[in-house]
């Protein structure tokens, strides 16, 4: 038997991963009443009076909502001036 041997031998080490705790990522957008757009982050403010004209950027652009998320929420906004979108894992 050579050192190395003994060694993992004598000394054996487990490691066990706790399940992290999910982690809350719900954004928020939500049309005023002056008709501008705010954009939260698990309750926080991220923009707010966002015109009609910049809203598909910041939606898209700077927030990274394309494609189906992106008429997902626009829909939602024309519907109730609301949209709420959770994507906590």
């Amino acid at each position: 038997m050579n050192r190395l041997e003994i060694l993992s031998g004598l000394c054996k080490i487990m490691v066990v991963e706790k399940p992290s705790p999910i982690k809350p990522n719900v954004w928020e957008f939500v049309r005023g009443q002056d008709g501008t757009y705010a954009v939260f982050q698990n309750g926080q403010v991220l923009s707010d009076f966002i015109s009609e004209e910049a809203l598909e950027s910041e939606i898209c652009v700077r927030y990274g909502f394309w494609g189906r998320e992106y008429n997902d929420i626009r829909r939602q906004l024309a519907r109730s001036g609301k949209c709420a979108v959770d994507l906590s894992c």
